[in-house]
């Protein structure tokens, strides 16, 4: 009884915070730069301000915005370092955009600056009643209720047309490869074993072999098929795309994975650069063969596998 009575007073207390919020001075400043920003926009856009901004429309101005999500995105790895400085430029680069998005909506009067904040406070309210009304807080009850409120809210919403409506905008089209895996799993639409999967990466690649051989054949003769690049472009996507869904039942993320290559292979590749001024070198007066020698003993220097 004491303990429903708590979270009564605890639930009304957090409701009135929310209605009649006390600011810390932090949420004052936060509040304060987020309503120069703002102005910044309005006076970029205004009839004195940046000829470049004044002319941007909502569709030539919403690519910046997955452009700049994929930065953050990429500055994480210096967050998890230690390094904070660029994961919050590149955040504030992203705020911009997301500030410059909502102001042109604001202009064409598609939703006010203040609404998209409205809608996600009702849904953080509604999806949270262990907080903000009378529930349990046992967390295996509030992952069951917080997916049972999910669904009462997709009811509301038209069914959609088919399983991909599910698939959110991806950063990459190599993650945007794995989800569509992911989807069409969970209705059956999959390989039971891995050894399956591996047997159609390697089909894939003799495909592209085969496209490959045929393409330097046919160029013995000095004759160019003016389709090959299409057909090749198709052989790669598909082995890349049986790749993403290897990765998939490796329980990895074929995004990271990439990553993780392409930060590796800049340390080994700067690490050549480093012996080659030690040793007043060029790489145009360096051998194939020098520079892979180096490359071998970056791989022992760097401890890299």
């Amino acid at each position: 009884m004491l303990s429903l009575v708590k979270r009564h007073l605890i639930a009304r207390w957090n409701r009135t915070k929310l209605r009649f919020p006390i600011p810390s001075w932090s949420t004052l400043l936060t509040l304060y730069r987020y309503a120069q920003l703002i102005q910044v926009v309005r006076i970029l856009r205004s009839r004195n301000g940046c000829p470049w901004d004044r002319k941007q429309t909502l569709e030539e101005f919403l690519p910046y915005l997955k452009e700049e999500a994929a930065e953050v995105y990429a500055a994480v790895k210096e967050l998890e370092e230690g390094n904070a400085d660029p994961f919050a430029h590149e955040m504030g680069d992203l705020l911009f955009v997301m500030t410059f998005i909502m102001v042109l909506c604001d202009e064409a009067d598609l939703f006010s600056l203040s609404y998209p904040g409205q809608t996600l406070v009702e849904k953080m309210v509604r999806r949270h009643p262990h907080v903000f009304d009378v529930a349990s807080k046992n967390l295996d009850a509030i992952r069951e209720q917080w997916q049972r409120i999910k669904a009462e809210e997709r009811q509301d919403k038209p069914a959609p047309a088919t399983v991909f409506a599910k698939l959110k905008p991806s950063l990459s089209a190599l993650s945007e490869a794995q989800n569509i895996g992911k989807l069409v799993a969970k209705l059956g639409f999959d390989w039971p074993h891995l050894d399956q999967v591996w047997d159609k990466v390697v089909e894939e690649v003799e495909e592209l072999r085969q496209e490959l051989s045929a393409h330097l054949s046919s160029n013995s003769n000095g004759v160019h098929d003016a389709g090959v690049q299409d057909r090749q472009q198709q052989e790669l996507g598909d082995l890349l795309f049986a790749l993403t869904n290897l990765a998939r039942h490796l329980a990895i993320d074929a995004e990271q994975a990439l990553r993780d290559a392409s930060a590796k292979f800049r340390r080994r590749f700067r690490y050549i650069e480093k012996q080659l001024s030690k040793r007043n070198q060029t790489f145009q007066d360096t051998s194939l063969d020098e520079m892979e020698a180096i490359w071998q003993d970056a791989k022992v220097h760097l401890q890299d596998t």
